[in-house]
């Protein structure tokens, strides 16, 4: 369960930071 938030945090900050997507 803390591995996907973790995940999806990852990504959401991924995008954020990096919009290349």
């Amino acid at each position: 369960m803390s591995e996907i938030k973790t995940i999806r945090a990852r990504e959401i900050l991924d995008s954020r930071g990096n919009p290349t997507v």
